[in-house]
């Protein structure tokens, strides 16, 4: 058994920390006094166990909202066994044991306040970041939809001017169907013009064969009528000449046909050609 004789200085007296040294005092089986001094410290004497003394010196050594100790002063001597519990000593004019227990409970109402103000302050401040953190969103969101709608605008945009292209398309299309048409017709009308130069040719063929027959019917007569053999070279002559003037007008007719189909041809061919550089050069084509 040993007395721990202890002087605490700091704001201890009227906080309560009488009574809170009393407390522990009795949960740990010591005995002895507690006493305000005249110069603002705190005497603690209490006797038992060894380690519990140690317990006990660490224990009072408190700080929260009310009490504040700063220094203990302890000096361990042998117990004497002059208590039989462990008291509070209140002197004239000192509150009673029930208004320190009020202080205890006090002090414990305004610690709650402060943790309470505390735990508020950092949900407040996190209320704040998560509203800027709001605001930003919005404003991240407001952005994506502007950009949605200047998006919608392009692509309405696009929209329309791939329906132009689509009809400047079958325009050219309609157009080029046109000159196809128009060179059909062109070779057609070819097709005729050969087959009149043909026909012609078969014409000018039985003429020829018509004349062939004629000298042959001529030298016969000439075997039988000797005497009319001037008569029958003026008719051959004239004959002759009227042949060859059927023939260059043939060659002629034949060659005004083909050079006239050729030049309708080839102005055809041109037509179509600049429809196709048209199409090309509006990149319908």
């Amino acid at each position: 058994m040993e007395r721990l004789t202890a002087y605490i200085s700091g704001k201890v007296q009227k906080t309560g920390y009488r009574a809170r040294v009393v407390d522990i005092a009795r949960a740990l089986g010591l005995k002895g006094t507690v006493e305000n001094l005249a110069d603002g410290r705190v005497k603690i004497t209490a006797e038992g166990e060894s380690d519990r003394l140690r317990w006990f010196e660490e224990a009072i050594s408190i700080k929260n909202t009310l009490i504040q100790v700063s220094t203990v002063e302890k000096k361990y001597s042998e117990a004497g066994g002059d208590y039989a519990n462990f008291y509070k000593m209140v002197g004239p004019g000192e509150t009673d044991s029930r208004l320190d227990v009020a202080a205890v409970h006090l002090r414990d109402l305004i610690d709650a306040v402060n943790n309470m103000n505390n735990n508020l302050g950092g949900k407040m401040d996190r209320m704040i970041d998560g509203q800027e953190v709001l605001i930003k969103g919005q404003d991240v969101l407001i952005r994506g939809q502007e950009k949605l709608a200047e998006g919608q605008e392009t692509l309405i945009k696009g929209q329309d001017v791939l329906i132009k292209g689509q009809e400047k398309l079958a325009e050219g299309q309609e157009t080029l169907i046109k000159g196809q048409d128009v060179l059909i017709k062109g070779q057609e009308k070819l097709a005729e013009g050969q087959e009149t130069l043909i026909k012609g040719q078969d014409v000018l063929i039985k003429g020829q064969e018509k004349l062939a027959e004629g000298q042959e019917t001529l030298i016969e007569g000439q075997g039988k009528q000797g005497g009319k053999i001037d008569t029958v070279i003026d008719l051959q002559k004239d004959s002759l000449d009227q042949q060859r003037e059927l023939l260059d007008e043939v060659k002629d007719s034949r060659k005004d046909l083909k050079g006239y189909l050729e030049q309708r041809f080839e102005k055809l061919e041109s037509e179509v050609s600049e429809m196709k550089i048209a199409l090309k050069a509006r990149g319908i084509i």
